[in-house]
């Protein structure tokens, strides 16, 4: 298990066992190290505490762990060394497991054994940074920063979840708390487990020790001077938290607006010049080495811009079972590899932008979603009842062709798209009975048609996502509770990690997120949709306007076209109709059909192929 975690903790390891043989369950640790925080011996792990009482393995850092020995020092606990894991287990002396919790600010997965308790403790950060699979393997619960670790063990037997397959389909990634074993859950974001070691065959107790901010946030415009002023006070002392480190530090920097700020606070507050990373591709619609370089010129930051082919990320795409642990197909992990393996080249920690989407209502999606439920509400109910009828009906295969090419005469379609996706779509919308129904029917992917029929209709469970009134923060609670821990951050966390490199977001930071859902909507977004209020006015008054004001870009690839060319040789055997068939979830004609049709260019089914071939990777890795 230890060997399966060695690229996420390259710098040492360590193993401890209960001691003793009189308990019906023993436990034990085994860890891997990224050396960050005091990178002598005094920061291994396992790590126990200083009565003796707590045994630790912990995976992140706690930013804020300086003020939390401070305030241990003074009620008379000694400290050995320097480190953060040292801080938190005399916290868990001090204050036990749940008010420890309350206390740290960071990202974390931890497990905790209570010597004298015989309890078992897990926790995950509040907004699901780190990773933490658990769940039952014969005889014994079993827990790991990845599931290929759990995959190890000798006595593993571990079933394909079809319901997570499904979902995959859906969303392009496995969501909390499903994994894609029936066996494995995923701890949910800013949650514990408590486990009986003694009664282990109980199922683990899980609860949350931290939320969102719920209710209606206002709709007053409060003082924009004085929140621009509070936002760059907190963020500044964030950002200085989370530059302590015994290792090279530098930063993310694409040249949008979230990274942009952290790097202008960086460089405003550390002593050193800050390093900076971009992977520029050489082909103009997927290049952000420009925008990136003339903000890197603006601060003085020491830059580095790898220019690259795009082509030359495919050389990931064989590893990708390995480095993601389980199916995940989110296409801009691809270069999110090629820039981590570049600041890995220089420094051990690098800060990014991530969150200020979803903390600040960053995306476009948000604006034409509350315009799309505008313009469906203005109309009739019985019209809205007509088109979502004509729309099912057309949508069917005997009418589908029908319906292209009518489409087509329209100039309703552009190249690569059917009828039939667009027609289901309009029947979606046109039944919505909210506007977080509507995002959400957006968002997902028209993917049933890779699945078998007895795996067509799982969801992601929104329930929770609706107690907020304002329509605009359903849709944000929505992507922090599913898009940013199960897609977002699972893409920086394995990418990273990949190549023993730390990304910290201080966007996430719990003190960040308490500021941004406590603002009135109307200073989250202006009126016309554009998010980022306060972050723009902030960062309007250290960065020239006019090298941030742009539209915003993703870290897109050319997935498409690859899958014609430079990928169709690996794709090909993945697509065979044996290869489909020997899992028994998937629909193999209707994939196959898929595959035809994109490699002769008559649809654009990249999305949908993609998403299949980084399942088939994985299950014939899985099976080999």
């Amino acid at each position: 298990m230890t060997e399966a975690l060695r690229r996420r903790g390259p710098d040492g390891a360590g193993v401890w066992i209960e001691p003793g043989d009189g308990h019906a369950a023993k436990v034990g640790f085994a860890h891997t190290r990224l050396s960050i925080q005091d990178v002598s011996e005094l920061g291994a792990q396992p790590m126990t505490s200083p009565s003796g009482r707590w045994v630790i393995t912990f995976n992140g850092e706690i930013y804020n762990f300086r003020d939390l020995r401070k305030e241990l020092l003074s009620s008379g606990v000694r400290f050995s060394g320097n480190s953060d894991t040292e801080v938190f287990t005399a916290a868990l002396d001090r204050w036990g497991f749940e008010d420890t919790l309350a206390r740290v600010d960071g990202m974390f997965a931890v497990a905790a054994f209570c010597m004298d308790q015989r309890r078992l403790f897990l926790a995950r950060d509040r907004t699901g940074e780190k990773p933490l699979y658990y769940g039952r393997v014969g005889e014994s619960i079993v827990f790991a920063s990845t599931l290929n670790a759990l995959t190890t063990l000798p006595f593993w037997v571990g079933g394909v979840s079809e319901v997570a397959v499904a979902l995959l389909m859906r969303y392009r990634y496995v969501p909390a708390p499903h994994t894609i074993f029936k066996n494995l859950k995923k701890l949910p974001v800013a949650s514990f487990a408590v486990i009986d070691v003694e009664g282990h065959r109980d199922e683990p107790k899980v609860g949350r020790y931290w939320s969102l901010p719920a209710g209606e946030a206002g709709s007053d415009l409060r003082d924009t001077e004085i929140l621009v002023r509070d936002l760059d006070a907190i963020l500044g002392s964030v950002v200085s938290e989370q530059l302590v480190s015994d290792r090279p530090l530098g930063a993310f920097l694409s040249g949008g607006v979230d990274s942009t700020l952290v790097t202008a606070l960086m460089c405003e507050q550390s002593r050193h010049r800050v390093k900076t990373f971009t992977v520029a591709f050489e082909e103009p619609e997927f290049n952000e080495g420009p925008f990136a370089r003339a903000i890197a010129d603006h601060l003085g930051t020491e830059h580095t811009e790898v220019v690259l082919p795009a082509y030359s990320c495919i050389d990931f795409v064989p590893r990708l079972p390995e480095i993601y642990d389980e199916p995940f197909a989110d296409a801009s992990q691809l270069p999110m590899l090629m820039v981590a393996q570049a600041a890995r080249e220089e420094v051990v920690v690098a800060l990014s932008g991530d969150g200020g989407d979803e903390s600040f209502a960053g995306y476009d999606r948000y604006a034409r979603s509350l315009g799309h439920w505008r313009r469906l509400q203005a109309k009739p109910s019985w019209q809205r009842s007509a088109i979502a009828s004509a729309s099912g009906f057309l949508s069917r295969r005997p009418f589908e062709p029908m319906a292209t090419l009518a489409f087509r005469a329209l100039s309703v379609l552009g190249r690569g798209r059917r009828a039939g996706s667009v027609l289901r779509r309009w029947r979606q919308e046109h039944l919505a009975e909210g506007v977080l129904e509507l995002y959400h029917n957006a968002l997902v992917m028209s993917r049933e048609e890779a699945l078998t029929e007895s795996s067509r209709h799982e969801r992601l469970d929104s329930s929770g996502c609706d107690v907020l009134s304002s329509d605009l923060r359903k849709m944000m609670c929505f992507d922090y509770a599913h898009y940013l821990p199960d897609d977002v951050l699972v893409k920086v966390d394995r990418a990273t990690m990949h190549h023993g490199l730390e990304s910290r977001a201080p966007l996430l930071d719990r003190r960040i997120l308490e500021f941004a859902w406590g603002l009135p909507d109307n200073q989250l977004a202006t009126a016309d949709g554009a998010g980022k209020v306060l972050l723009r006015q902030l960062l309007d008054r250290k960065v020239p306007p006019c090298l941030t004001d742009r539209p915003k870009r993703g870290f897109a690839v050319p997935m498409a076209r690859w899958l014609r060319s430079e990928l169709r040789d690996w794709a090909e055997p993945l697509l065979s109709q044996s290869a489909l068939d020997e899992s028994g979830l998937l629909d193999t004609n209707g994939i196959r059909k898929r595959w035809d049709q994109h490699v002769a260019g008559v649809w654009d089914n990249s999305s949908l192929i993609w998403t299949v071939l980084q399942f088939q990777a994985w299950f014939a890795r899985l099976r080999a």
